[in-house]
């Protein structure tokens, strides 16, 4: 639902999938709409992209 927040996708997944998910979502950003975000307080929105962490630094 658009009206739920990150916390609870996140919530949702590490039940689905457990600690390896859970360890990957600690490390991802968000991508609601067209806003990159950390905020897992934020409202989740229709869509959500998850963005693992890609290149090395």
């Amino acid at each position: 639902s658009p009206d739920n927040t990150l916390a609870e996708l996140v919530a949702v997944l590490v039940g689905r999938y457990g600690p390896e998910m859970e360890r990957v979502l600690s490390v991802s950003a968000f991508l609601v709409g067209d806003e990159l975000t950390r905020d897992v307080s934020r409202a989740s929105g229709s869509a959500v992209d998850i963005l693992p962490p890609f290149a090395g630094g």
